[in-house]
């Protein structure tokens, strides 16, 4: 009798520790379930963002078969009472009035803005229709380009090469060249002597009878110059240099046939 009693007692504690030990494998298997879902959904959300990166690209693509160009830039000043800020944009991009801006932040669109008015290369305003803006945020738009642009500048820079190689080979032939010795050189002009100066009326004051000419100190003008003036050929008077500032002198008219007018040609005579 006291044998059986501690079987009894035995079993019953087998089954209590089978019992306290049941739960925790239940809930061993929900996290492995928990942790299997998990990855089911980050692996889903990465194949979604992988198709929003196609959708991206395809559409992209799109717009620039279309011919049109993403130009980005951003917004220097807005005045969130009026909804109306100023963009980095203009002409140079392409930009016209009406045109609608994304703006941008952090890689996400939060706002439309539509361009007022271009006013020049590299400045525009434009109006908040849609969404927030505020100062510092980028903005994007596609606009346009010219057809046939890319492919003329990359023809050009195919000839300029070309040209460059030729520049490159007739170097190469004019420093093989050496000048023979039966040439005789043509004597150079002495070091002294007096260069031609050819100017233009400018300008005539009749009542002072002063006549100002395009050339200067720069041309070898000097004070006491004398300049005879032509028309048609013909002498028609004769000026005095006065003063000479660098590409301009003021004469006094010494005699004349004729009043010089603007456009006359003047030479200067012999010292």
């Amino acid at each position: 009798m006291r044998y059986l009693l501690v079987v009894l007692l035995y079993a019953g504690v087998v089954f209590a520790d089978g019992q306290k030990k049941q739960p925790p494998q239940q809930e061993g298997g929900n996290k492995q379930d928990l942790k299997a879902e998990n990855k089911a959904l980050k692996e889903e959300i990465k194949r979604l963002k992988g198709e929003i990166e196609s959708l991206k690209a395809e559409n992209s693509a799109l717009k620039k078969a279309a011919g049109l160009k993403k130009v980005s830039g951003c917004i220097t000043v807005f005045e969130e009472k009026k909804g109306i800020g100023v963009v980095n944009l203009g002409s140079a991009a392409g930009l016209k009035g009406g045109e609608i801006l994304n703006v941008m932040r952090d890689g996400r669109r939060i706002g439309k803005m539509r361009v007022v008015t271009v006013f020049d290369e590299n400045v525009s305003n434009a109006k908040l229709i849609e969404g927030r803006a505020e100062t510092g945020d980028d903005v994007e738009v596609w606009v346009r380009r010219l057809p046939g642009l890319e492919q003329r500048l990359a023809a050009l820079e195919r000839e300029v090469a070309a040209l460059r190689k030729q520049i490159e080979r007739l170097v190469e032939v004019l420093s093989g060249l050496k000048l023979s010795k039966e040439k005789e050189e043509a004597p150079e002009p002495p070091k002294d002597a007096e260069k031609p100066v050819v100017a233009t009326v400018t300008m005539v004051v009749p009542r002072d009878d002063v006549v100002v000419l395009d050339v200067g100190s720069e041309n070898g003008v000097k004070k006491g110059d004398i300049f005879e003036v032509y028309r048609e050929g013909k002498p028609i008077a004769k000026l005095v240099i006065q003063a000479v500032i660098e590409r301009m002198s003021r004469a006094l008219i010494l005699e004349k046939t004729l009043l010089p007018r603007r456009g006359d040609r003047a030479v200067r005579m012999k010292r």
